[in-house]
C-alpha cells in the first residue's frame, strides 16, 4: 500500500530523484523469455566462471545485491547530499572514493539535492526493511569494458535472441557467431550485468530546511526496486586478429576473460534512471547479423 502527501510542486531534477526513490512499477524485459533462454543464461553463467551459475545468482548474489541497495541509502545518498552542503569543494571533488557505483548514478543524486537545496528543500530516504530479493535476468556485453572504453571503431551487433550485446572489429571477425562472441571477449574482455528486483518498506521524505516542515512525503510497504549490477572481465592476454581467427573453441574458451576481483561488482542503474546504462550505447550499430 502506498501513501502520499504534497503541500507543493517540487520541480525539476528534485523531483525526479524524489520519483526514483520512490520505486518503479515498470516490469523488467527479461519475463518475455522462454525457457530456452534459461537454460542459455545458465550456461553463460558457468562460462563466465561463475561455477554455480543461477544457482550462485539466487543466493550468494542476492545476499550482496540487499547490502549494494542499503548502501545506496545509508552511505551514498547522504555522501552526495553532503557534497551539495559543502560549496567549498569544486564539483570535481569527492569526500571519499566510492568505486563500487558508476559515477553517473552519483551524478543523479547530487544534481536532485542541488536543484531542491535551490529552492530551500532537503530531502530524507528512511529504508525500513527489506522484504525480498530475486534475480530478474542478465544480460552480456561481449569484447567491451566501462575502463578502458572500447575503440570507437569498434561496431555494435546484436544476436538473434535479443539478451547478449557484442563487439567486434571487422577484421576480428569469423565466420560463425558463436566464434564471434568468443574472440570478441578474448580480445578486449566483457561486461556481465545482473538485474535484481527488490521490494522495501520506505518513506521518502521532502521538506523545509529552515523549518523542517514536510512539504511532500511518501510511505509504502512494499515498494518495488530495480537495481543493475556490473561486472567486469579483463582479458588474459593480447592477440593479432589472425591469432584469433585460428583459435580453436577449445583455445577461446581457455583464453576467456577472467572476472575483475579487484574492481570487484559496480552499481550501475538505479530503477532505469539512467536508461540501462549500457556501456554498449556509447558504441556504433552500424552492423546487424
Amino acid at each position: 500500500m502506498r501513501s502520499a502527501t504534497a503541500k507543493i510542486q517540487v520541480p525539476g531534477a528534485g523531483a525526479r530523484l524524489a520519483a526514483l526513490l520512490r520505486g518503479t512499477t515498470q516490469e523488467l524485459p527479461y519475463s518475455r523469455f522462454g525457457m530456452f533462454s534459461r537454460y542459455r543464461q545458465k550456461l553463460e553463467l558457468r562460462v563466465c566462471g561463475f561455477e554455480g551459475g543461477l544457482d550462485y545468482f539466487r543466493g550468494e548474489f542476492l545476499d550482496g545485491a540487499r547490502f549494494a541497495f542499503e548502501h545506496l541509502a545509508t552511505d551514498v545518498l547522504p555522501r552526495e547530499r553532503e557534497r551539495c552542503e559543502d560549496t567549498s569543494r569544486a564539483e570535481s571533488d569527492t569526500f571519499e572514493v566510492d568505486d563500487i557505483v558508476d559515477a553517473a548514478l552519483k551524478r543523479t543524486f547530487r544534481e536532485g539535492y542541488k536543484a531542491l537545496r535551490e529552492d530551500g528543500l532537503d530531502l530524507r530516504w528512511d529504508l525500513e526493511d527489506i522484504s525480498n530479493v530475486s534475480l530478474a535476468g542478465h544480460s552480456l556485453v561481449f569484447g567491451a569494458r566501462r575502463h578502458p572504453r572500447s575503440p570507437p571503431r569498434d561496431n555494435l551487433v546484436r544476436s538473434a535472441h535479443g539478451l547478449n550485446i557484442l563487439v567486434s572489429q571487422p577484421e576480428e571477425r569469423p565466420s560463425r557467431s558463436a566464434d564471434l562472441t568468443s574472440s570478441a571477449s578474448v580480445a578486449r574482455g566483457a561486461t556481465l550485468r545482473v538485474d535484481t528486483t527488490l521490494v522495501a518498506r520506505q518513506t521518502v521524505t521532502i521538506f523545509r530546511i529552515n523549518s523542517g516542515e514536510i512539504v511532500a512525503a511518501s510511505f509504502d510497504e512494499e515498494a518495488k526496486h530495480c537495481l543493475r549490477l556490473e561486472a567486469d572481465f579483463e582479458e588474459q592476454g593480447q592477440w593479432t586478429a589472425d591469432e584469433l581467427n585460428k583459435m580453436a573453441m577449445y583455445d577461446l574458451f581457455k583464453h576467456r576473460p577472467v572476472f575483475n576481483e579487484e574492481q570487484g561488482w559496480l552499481i550501475s542503474d538505479l530503477n532505469d534512471c539512467l536508461d540501462g546504462n549500457c556501456i554498449a550505447k556509447s558504441l556504433p550499430t552500424s552492423l546487424s547479423r
